[in-house]
């Protein structure tokens, strides 16, 4: 795995930029340079995304008062392990998100048969 802290740095402002007001045009061409800048490309992330050693798991878990646990199941609820373009894998960083509020709230997630995420108590 490349340096755990570089892959967090790299998230850090990935996130800011999957956060702001921006088309999803607008957030690639934001990103990429991140990416080029730290010499990695989206398979580096999506093959490590999931790494609950990740400081950016402990940070992000904080923030939305969910366990490491919680917040790590949230990024794969998102499906930011799976994502094929870097469009996609902003839209599963900011839906990560969403699930963390839902995971705290007692909810637990269950994919239907097209792979929609559905929610259930």
């Amino acid at each position: 795995m490349t340096d755990a802290n570089t892959i967090t740095a790299v998230l850090i402002e990935l996130d800011g930029i999957a956060n702001a007001p921006m088309t999803g045009f607008q957030r690639v061409v934001r990103a990429q340079p991140v990416l080029s800048a730290h010499g990695l490309r989206l398979s580096d992330l999506t093959s490590v995304i999931l790494h609950p050693d990740l400081p950016w798991h402990r940070s992000k878990s904080m923030i939305f008062g969910v366990t490491t646990e919680q917040w790590v199941d949230a990024v794969r609820i998102a499906g930011a392990d799976g994502c094929d373009s870097l469009e996609a894998f902003l839209a599963a960083i900011h839906r990560a998100e969403s699930a963390a509020a839902m995971l705290r709230a007692g909810y637990r997630a269950s994919r239907d048969g097209s792979g929609e995420i559905g929610w259930s108590r």
